[in-house]
């Protein structure tokens, strides 16, 4: 089960994505050889930031986000901007500002996951 974040009903203010591959080196006296370490090898962090000037969505985004970290029933399905494709995500260093009760700054970093669906 996860929870599908539209970037329609929360428009991103900023995003930033690192992709990395995760491998494993071996040094052989020189010569280096370098394989993609398991399956789900492909790795991705996403650095997203929300300005949000409604109280209700600010509090129904900072919930969808906290409840992520608990992994497993809560993932977030999201498609990350130019992306074709829906993946799961959790959020992590999530960080919420508000400046006056109608205007709030959320921040988060997705990580994206493999869960066992």
């Amino acid at each position: 089960m996860s929870v599908s974040l539209s970037n329609t009903t929360y428009p991103l203010h900023s995003f930033a994505k690192q992709p990395m591959t995760k491998v494993k080196e071996v040094d052989y006296s020189g010569y280096k050889e370098i394989v993609v370490d398991g399956i789900n090898y492909d790795k991705e962090t996403w650095n997203v930031e929300w300005i949000l000037q409604d109280s209700t969505a600010a509090l129904s985004l900072e919930t969808i986000l906290l409840n992520s970290v608990k992994g497993t029933s809560t993932y977030i399905l999201w498609t990350g901007p130019g992306e074709s494709t829906a993946k799961y995500y959790i959020a992590k260093s999530i960080n919420k500002q508000g400046r006056n009760p109608s205007f709030y700054r959320i921040s988060a970093t997705f990580e994206r996951v493999f869960p066992l669906v």
